[in-house]
């Protein structure tokens, strides 16, 4: 999962590196303070999340409007509640991630972050996005999914380079160009 994911990730990283210099960004929703991104992940799937929070920051998202909890300095701090700092992080996310596992569906924390994403995505204008990571199928899936709202994302072999519509989604949601492959590339 993890060579995928850094082969994808190598992909996307290039399309970044290729785009003019002088392409701005939109810091009016860049810097918007509901702006901001939460992976949910089991903690057994830390080293793809921060692979996958490299992607998001070199796609031009802030680096402290990512939760990740895995991250020191990006997940619950010291002294904090941990419930309700992570309610607090997803409500203020206006994208939520799932790296979904075999890990994360046996977690019940886990599955307490999903439904609280599918509760805001039906209340506010939170989009919610799925990883699916090799080990596990959709019908393997259980709990709060919206049809309506949901974007599936494979990670494996079987779905190359399937990571880039989602990162398209995070750029455009976040208000950053996501530079264009062209053919002639």
């Amino acid at each position: 999962q993890l060579s995928v994911l850094k082969k994808d990730i190598a992909y996307n990283e290039a399309l970044i590196l290729s785009a003019s210099a002088s392409t701005s960004t939109s810091t009016s929703k860049a810097t918007s303070k509901a702006n901001h991104i939460f992976i949910s992940h089991s903690s057994i799937n830390a080293e793809i999340a921060t692979h996958f929070q490299s992607l998001l920051i070199k796609m031009g998202v802030i680096r402290e409007h990512v939760f990740c909890s895995s991250i020191p300095g990006q997940g619950v701090r010291e002294g904090e509640n941990i419930n309700s700092y992570i309610y607090k992080k997803l409500d203020e996310a206006s994208q939520i991630v799932f790296l979904l596992s075999q890990d994360f569906v046996s977690s019940p924390y886990c599955m307490q972050e999903l439904g609280i994403g599918w509760f805001l995505s039906q209340r506010t204008k939170t989009k919610c996005y799925y990883l699916i990571l090799s080990d596990i199928e959709i019908p393997e899936i259980r709990g709060f999914v919206n049809s309506k709202t949901m974007k599936f994302t494979h990670l494996s072999e079987q779905y190359s380079s399937e990571l880039s519509p989602l990162s398209e989604c995070i750029c455009e949601n976040y208000g950053i160009p996501f530079p264009k492959h062209s053919a002639a590339s």
